[in-house]
This record gives C-alpha cells, sequence and structure tokens, in this order.
C-alpha cells in the first residue's frame, strides 16, 4: 500500500468517526437520543434495550465525548493527515502515540466500569486506524531523533 492510499484509508475511517460522533451526541438531547441509545447497546453487550434512559451526567459525558471524537476526527484530517503527506516523521510517531494513549486509557477504564464488551469495539477502532498508520510508515522520512518513525 502506497503513502496515498493509506491516507485514504485514514480518511475514511475519520469520516467513521464523525459518524459515530454525531451518533452519540444524540445522546444530549432527550427528544432524540434513541439513536445514542442504540449504540450504546451495540457497544454494551447484550443488545437488550437496557439503554433507554439517560442520566444528565450521562447526555453530558455524551455531549463531552461526542465533541472530543469529533475534534480528534478534524484534527487527524486537517492537520496530521496533510503533514503525513508531506512526510512528517514527529507527526507520524505523534499520531501513533496519541492513538495508543488514548487505547489503553478508554480500555483499562471501561474495563475498571465493567463496560469489557468495549474493549472489542476499542479494538476495532484501533486497527482502523493503526492500519493505515503502519501502511504509511515506511513512506515516511525518518529524522535524526531518538525515536526513529
Amino acid at each position: 500500500m502506497n503513502l496515498t492510499q493509506s491516507l485514504t484509508m485514514l480518511r475514511l475511517v475519520c469520516g467513521g468517526l464523525l459518524i459515530f460522533a454525531a451518533i452519540w451526541f444524540t445522546a444530549a438531547f432527550n427528544a432524540i437520543d434513541a439513536p445514542a441509545s442504540l449504540l450504546l447497546d451495540l457497544n454494551d453487550w447484550p443488545i437488550d434495550g437496557g439503554h433507554q434512559v439517560f442520566s444528565r451526567d450521562a447526555r453530558w459525558l455524551s455531549a463531552v465525548g461526542a465533541g472530543l471524537l469529533t475534534w480528534i476526527a478534524l484534527q487527524l484530517l486537517t492537520i496530521i493527515i496533510p503533514r503525513l503527506e508531506a512526510q512528517d516523521a514527529q507527526t507520524w510517531r505523534g499520531a501513533v502515540l496519541s492513538i495508543l494513549a488514548w487505547y489503553v486509557i478508554d480500555t483499562t477504564g471501561s474495563v475498571a466500569a465493567g463496560v469489557t464488551s468495549n474493549v472489542v469495539v476499542n479494538t476495532g477502532f484501533l486497527i482502523l486506524l493503526m492500519v493505515p498508520l503502519w501502511a504509511a510508515k515506511p513512506h515516511i522520512q525518518s529524522s535524526n531523533n531518538i525515536f526513529k518513525a
């Protein structure tokens, strides 16, 4: 896979993240929270319709989480991918480190909260993000930094 193909794949993943964030955002609004309720039910097996009422805190944290996910996707699209097109090794390392940090924190917190099924969802997102980044790695120029790309 060449650099253009891997970054196109990453752009498509970002589009999926934006769709996921938009669905998650509906949890903040009582009148339109059904899509978010279904998304939560899909993420927290079994699918049993048990997530039909969101608390005030859940609505608020859903808005925050959807906003952060939107930020991540847009940052990838508007800053990271263009820098990767310029073969910036520091940006590649930063992207990989950021994604791994998210994965560890989100997955560990999900397990601690008793939502182990989210580990599978997170692992899916991790794979979708890391595959195009690793495919781009051979095309990214390495600097003389201690942390080579």
